[in-house]
């Protein structure tokens, strides 16, 4: 549910810095300096969903009387079986590559709006922890924090390590089991998806053209990825029981569907490729199962 704040976040923010792929900035200084209008705008939007996203939690993840502030016991390492650790990781990513892209359409240089933008996914997550730590059912989560900052830092990582380059980061949701809104959460929402991590697939995918060289370029395709999945199944209860699911793939890379000049579709394409789509695979764990799609 924490996470509905950086959903709505970047939701917010996306709208704005889709106006990037038209802008015209380049990846070296802002030369042109920063574009004052655009960046009140950002600012604006950013504030206006904080408070927003703030008050819809205040009144339900921390509705109840707050008391000192403590720590968490230990029961955020048994829930989904660490599976929303992968959940905080992506929404801290993507909270940090919005804000960034957004800061691009202010004339920030990219790294700068890359380093500005890591620096607001883990502001975002450290209010939401400290939040917690009042919240008599919760409590800080040192894991939670770490988890959420490293995806804030990971668009920093690929703008200096070329291995982290040829990766991403996305998630997957098709709902095959009403087991958490039965059993897990009955008191849930019937679409509320965000916290269902039991219909929910986190990947990490790999472009195999960054690896085999041109040899590769005759018989590969630049957009065909391999992505490795991570789950957890139906026998998942919120208190440590359930099994990991380990998934091997196929994966689409959608920006490099389309050539540089075509800026507007490789943001587009940017933006929805943080959703991995239906693709053959593989899955290894708690039993092997093969999908002609797995969605």
């Amino acid at each position: 549910m924490k996470r509905l704040l950086l959903i709505c976040l970047t939701g917010c923010l996306l709208s704005v810095s889709a106006g990037n792929a038209s802008a015209g900035t380049k990846d070296s200084v802002d030369t042109e300096g920063i574009r004052r209008g655009r960046f009140a705008l950002v600012c604006g939007a950013a504030a206006s969903t904080l408070g927003a996203s703030y008050l819809y939690l205040q009144n339900t993840w921390w509705k109840e009387k707050a008391q000192a502030f403590h720590f968490d016991q230990g029961k955020d390492l048994k829930y989904a079986i660490n599976i929303d650790k992968f959940g905080h990781f992506y929404g801290g990513m993507l909270a940090s590559d919005l804000y960034s892209q957004a800061l691009r359409w202010c004339n920030f240089s990219k790294e700068k709006a890359t380093l500005y933008g890591a620096g607001f996914g883990t502001f975002v997550q450290l209010a939401i922890e400290v939040k917690d730590g009042f919240a008599p059912r919760w409590g800080f989560s040192p894991w939670d924090m770490i988890a959420g900052s490293a995806g804030s830092l990971y668009p920093v990582g690929k703008m200096y390590v070329p291995f982290l380059r040829t990766t991403d980061v996305k998630m997957s949701y098709f709902k095959r089991s009403n087991h958490y809104f039965e059993s897990v959460n009955p008191h849930a929402r019937a679409n509320a998806w965000n916290d269902d991590y039991i219909n929910q697939t986190y990947w990490i995918t790999f472009k195999p053209n960054a690896y085999l060289g041109e040899y590769a370029e005759k018989w590969w395709p630049d957009f065909l990825a391999v992505a490795a999945g991570f789950g957890v199944d139906t026998e998942m209860d919120g208190n440590g029981a359930g099994n990991l699911e380990f998934y091997l793939a196929f994966d689409y890379d959608l920006p490099a569907l389309f050539p540089p000049e075509r800026k507007v579709w490789r943001t587009i394409a940017h933006y929805v490729n943080y959703f991995k789509f239906p693709a053959p695979a593989l899955r290894f764990s708690p039993t092997f199962i093969a999908y002609g799609a797995y969605f």
